[in-house]
């Protein structure tokens, strides 16, 4: 299974703000794609790590209680299959506007979205289980709303979004 036991790694989600001409270029030359670095991206700012948190928002928002095949999380559209350690897909240009609004609005729902009922939590775990369920929902929630801010960004500079999923290097 990756991300667990000794010599594997961890599956983490990348997302990439790049221009059109860029994503042209990676669709269309696999190539290309072969060899891009994400690290240089995550290094000037263009890319943003989410870590493993990538699959929980991405249940919650593309999914409902699965992890879905496509999505504003996921990228919407594929990327050429070349890279045997990620996935890559990306959301284009012209939906990366509503994607950032949408996620804007999923972000101030977050706790009621991400919220539990006291009623139906078994009275014998509630305690156990209170501390960490809201360190998760405020882990998740500053993911999310970085996610967001990313896209917004993405979303003035009429760039598209690459989304790669897949072992930490």
């Amino acid at each position: 299974m990756p991300g667990v036991g000794e010599g594997t790694k961890p599956i983490v989600g990348v997302y990439i703000r790049l221009p059109v001409s860029d994503v042209d270029r990676l669709r269309d030359k696999p190539d290309v794609l072969s060899k891009f670095d994400h690290r240089v991206s995550l290094a000037d700012g263009r890319g943003l790590d989410l870590g493993r948190a990538w699959e929980a928002l991405a249940v919650l928002i593309d999914g409902g209680v699965r992890l879905p095949e496509r999505g504003p999380t996921l990228g919407e559209l594929p990327l050429p299959d070349c890279d045997a350690r990620a996935a890559w897909s990306y959301v284009d240009a012209v939906r990366v506007p509503v994607v950032a609004e949408a996620l804007a609005a999923v972000c101030r729902q977050f706790a009621k979205l991400y919220g539990g009922d006291g009623e139906d939590t078994d009275p014998y775990m509630s305690d156990g289980r209170t501390a960490g369920y809201r360190g998760n929902r405020d882990y998740l929630l500053k993911k999310l709303e970085l996610l967001a801010k990313h896209y917004g960004h993405a979303a003035v500079a009429g760039e598209a979004m690459v989304v790669r999923i897949g072992e930490r290097l």
